[in-house]
């Protein structure tokens, strides 16, 4: 209790606007107080200070009981500020208490609108009834306001927004007075740079004309009107920049110029096509998609061509292709075709199948005839008939399937020929010395039965069920033996289990030694053995584990007494090797994107012998600065869980935006088993945003100061082998984050992330490893969008290798023209590596990565998700892989980087 006041007393320190006046209270410390005043609309007395905080006149003053004081009155949330004076009076010092409340909204008035109506205003500004008043809140309204009307053609409006005068305690209104003016018309419109088309044609297209009232809504519809123009005429690389706007105020109108850079002309032509309509052919084409004529959207197009022509019976159809640059700069692509003649699949047969009817195997098959055959699928369908006769006792199956063009060269013939072999049937199952429990009982564990077909996997199955079910009920010593006896033609076979039981073992005494400053109760009740339970290895084992992930211990020992005699009651004995509790650790480091970085941490893990934690961490580098002071208290009221305190100080220099983030998070996390792991956060965070790109500012909380609260539940599924370099296991996490107005958030947006990573090794030392990542942000309530801090970046080393950190997007929504990135509300993330030693800790991998996000759920599209591959090295180190990669893009954009490389330390995923 007394570390949550002290943090409690650091969070006023940091956060509060002013703890007591600019006059030195300390050099009044120890004076009588002669009297208190109190000044507070709220009606706050002498005697509530009193009682409140222990401060009486005739006492004398006490520094620390005035700081426990402004702590009391803080934490009860209506107060904006505190001022505590002292004066010199006659027989000692008078003590003054100011208690500055905050103010809330009470209503909006709002004069001088006649094009907006007043509802359109208020959900403008964002300011409504309760809200907290602050300076920057009406500031921020003020300037989204002035913005709305220039977008509507009013350059010249006032606005001004006033608090008016108070006397209703905690409540104020707010007057917004408007004064609209003159609405300017568009004068001209012009346009530069290479356009290719008239001036004349490019009006025709823009949904505002000479003349007509200034409206942004109409500016940028005429931009994506031009836009498209220009690409439905083969100019894929049309660059569009920005309106420029000259207002002439003395005649109230504005000229408008656009500046267009056509690019190249994509000229696109189909040769040999003589049954295809060229004009359909093109919409299969990613040329227009994509917007680029890179080899790989080339490469995909010609393969969408040709699985446009299998759909439609052309099975030999070739597609290939040219691009030339002509003289003039243009391209020209040519895709040569042979189309052949349409070949469908006449007859599908079965030949040497008799345990399955042709009917039976045909149900298996996604292939029919009269339509077009796809060899990928007819392999995967054979891999999956030797599965089916396999489980069926057909041991030594053997399936080959045969393509046949028909007679007439127009048809193929399948042929599927099957030599079954000899099936094999479980004849009998015997189980032997099961004494304890009855044959019935031993029975129901296994899955395989007298009668039915052989299933080699399913014996081995039950061999381990029967083994676990000994084990799990004390029967430590059980043994269970598998014998299987074929019959001579190799048509039965016998399974015989031999159990060997011996008796059930119970844990006897549990005996703790080797602490010597750790309390015993904080060892045992990490125990998950109690005497007298009966003696279970897993429990065990998870014991030993949990006790060393205290990080309290060197070394940890579970062990039974005199483990060579067999005992019906089983002393353990838990050895524990103490180490000392407080660690400091400096590190440094260098990387792609935040350069040189450094790192300072401290922690002590055991205070008073108790198990709790405290640590101070510092880290800094060229885009990130992090303070952070946590605690942990373990076994949260008696129930196996952490508590957690967190304070945090976090600068961040993101690409669109600089970001200052003073908060803390507390809350539980709990090990529901061995892989399974849960949290429950409360985090508040004052943020402060800077540097923002103006094409990124969707909301108000993307500029300025904002108060974010959120609940974050998680859950983590880890069941990989090593955390640092795993070779075989999967991760499974999903993180919910929502800041709502009652946890006492400004925004108000949901989040939910997840990510699924899969590891095997199917050769030894050879590693594959994949990655799926996704999320959707939504925003609700009074907020209109979701804030750009909490929107999803992608690109970088972690996420999309091969481009700049957080700089893949769709161009004109989620990042811009220049580059800079503006964050979506949906992310997917797709990842695959081979990794592959080389020799002492040098390894080598080949990855290929894919993602995007979006601006917003509806507007997500596959074919939007863009690709890269390269290969990197590692050199492992204890704490993880230091890497260097080098990715390129499969699908990129003019005037980007083909390849990039990125260095740091750990795998990507």
């Amino acid at each position: 209790m007394h570390i949550f006041f002290a943090i409690l007393f650091t969070l006023i320190f940091f956060f509060s606007p002013s703890a007591y006046s600019q006059d030195n209270l300390s050099k009044f410390a120890g004076r009588e107080i002669s009297s208190i005043k109190i000044i507070s609309d709220r009606g706050i007395t002498e005697r509530d200070i009193s009682k409140e905080c222990g401060i009486n006149a005739g006492d004398q003053l006490s520094i620390q009981r005035v700081r426990e004081c402004i702590a009391i009155y803080y934490s009860k949330g209506f107060l904006k500020d505190v001022i505590i004076e002292a004066v010199k009076e006659e027989g000692g010092i008078g003590l003054q208490f100011n208690f500055v409340e905050r103010k809330k909204l009470a209503a909006v008035s709002i004069k001088g609108n006649n094009w907006f109506s007043a509802k359109k205003i208020k959900s403008v500004i964002g300011l409504k009834r309760g809200d907290e008043l602050t300076d920057e809140k009406t500031t921020w309204a003020k300037e989204i306001l002035t913005d709305l009307y220039k977008g509507a053609g009013f350059f010249d409006a006032s606005i001004e927004i006033t608090t008016l005068p108070e006397g209703r305690g905690q409540e104020a209104d707010i007057a917004v007075r408007i004064e609209e003016k003159k609405r300017a018309r568009v004068a001209d419109i012009m346009f530069s740079g290479d356009r290719v088309f008239r001036d004349e044609k490019l009006i025709t297209i823009m949904r505002i004309q000479r003349g007509d009232y200034f409206d942004e809504k109409k500016m940028n519809l005429s931009i994506t009107a031009i836009d498209k123009y220009y690409t439905d005429k083969g100019y894929l690389k049309i660059l569009i920049g920005p309106p420029e706007l000259l207002y002439d105020r003395s005649k109230g109108e504005v000229t408008v110029t656009f500046s267009i850079e056509a690019g190249p002309h994509v000229e696109v032509v189909f040769e040999g096509t003589e049954v295809m309509d060229p004009e359909i052919l093109k919409k299969e084409l990613l040329i227009w998609k994509e917007r680029t004529y890179d080899n790989a959207v080339l490469d995909e197009s010609a393969d969408r061509l040709m699985q446009y022509y299998h759909r439609k019976g052309y099975y030999f159809a070739e597609v290939v292709y040219n691009a030339d640059k002509l003289t003039s700069g243009n391209i020209r692509i040519m895709f040569r075709i042979k189309e052949g003649m349409t070949i469908t699949v006449e007859k599908i047969s079965f030949t040497g199948n008799s345990y399955f009817t042709d009917k039976k195997l045909n149900g298996y098959l996604d292939i029919r005839e009269g339509k077009f055959l796809v060899e990928d699928m007819l392999k995967e369908y054979v891999k999956g008939l030797i599965n089916l006769y396999r489980n069926n006792g057909f041991l030594n199956i053997k399936i080959t399937p045969d393509i046949v063009p028909g007679e007439d060269n127009r048809t193929l013939n399948v042929t599927i020929t099957i030599d079954e072999g000899i099936q094999t049937f479980l004849s009998n199952i015997h189980i032997k010395g099961n004494e304890t429990f009855g044959r019935e009982g031993v029975i129901s564990l296994i899955k395989s039965r007298e009668g039915q077909p052989y299933n080699e996997s399913h014996v081995m199955d039950d061999l381990y069920s029967i083994q676990s079910f000994y084990i799990q009920r004390g029967y430590i010593y059980a043994s269970v033996d598998l014998k299987s006896e074929f019959s001579p033609e190799r048509n039965e076979v016998q399974v015989d289990y031999t159990i060997t039981e011996y008796k059930p073992v119970y844990i006897g005494n549990i005996n703790v030694s080797g602490n010597s400053f750790t309390k015993e109760d904080v060892i045992r009740r990490e125990l998950l053995i109690k005497e007298g339970d009966l003696y279970n290895y897993e429990n065990i084992l998870r014991s030993q584990r949990q006790l060393l992930r205290l990080g309290i211990f060197k070394d940890v020992k579970l062990e039974p007494a005199n483990p060579d005699v067999k005992e019906q009651n089983k002393d353990i004995s838990v050895r524990v090797e103490e180490g000392y509790p407080g660690t400091v650790e400096i590190g440094a480091g260098y990387g792609d994107v935040d350069r040189f970085r450094g790192m300072f941490e401290g922690s002590y893990r055991n205070l008073f012998g108790t198990g709790r934690q405290i640590s101070i961490r510092a880290e800094g580098s060229s885009i990130e600065q992090k303070y952070s002071l946590s605690y942990k208290e373990p076994w949260v009221l008696g129930y196996q869980m952490d508590g957690r305190i967190n304070l945090v100080d976090l600068v961040e220099n993101k690409r669109s935006f600089d970001r200052r983030t003073l908060g803390f998070s507390t809350g539980i996390d709990k090990s529901f088993s061995e892989f399974v792991k849960g949290s429950l956060m409360y985090q508040y965070e004052d943020v402060r945003l800077s540097g923002v790109s103006p094409e990124a500012v969707l909301t108000p909380e993307d500029i300025g100061k904002v108060a974010v609260a959120t609940i974050n539940p998680s859950i983590i599924i880890d069941r990989r082998n090593d955390p640092f370099n795993p070779s075989k296991g999967a991760l499974y996490s999903i993180t919910f984050r929502e800041a709502a107005k009652f946890l006492g958030s400004r925004p108000q947006f949901a989040k939910i992330t997840v990510q699924d990573s899969y590891f095997f090794s199917p050769v030894s030392k050879l590693v594959f490893a994949f990655s799926l990542r996704g999320g959707v942000a939504w925003n609700f309530g009074e907020s209109q969008e979701v804030p750009i801090f909490e929107r999803y970046f992608v690109g970088g080393r972690s996420t999309v290798r091969g481009y700049d950190q957080e700089r893949l997007g769709i161009p004109g929504k989620t990042i811009t023209i220049d580059g800079n990135p503006t964050g979506g509300n949906m992310m997917v993330v797709i990842n695959g590596e081979i990794r592959f030693p080389l020799f002492r800790g040098l390894g080598m991998v080949v990855f290929m990565d894919g993602g995007n996000v979006w601006r917003e759920v509806d507007e997500f599209d596959i074919s939007e998700i863009k690709s890269t591959a390269g290969a990197g090295i590692r050199y492992n180190t204890p704490v993880g892989p230091l890497r260097l990669d080098i990715g390129c893009k499969l699908d990129r954009e003019a005037g980007e980087d083909k390849c990039l490389p990125h260095f740091t330390l750990g795998h990507a995923f």
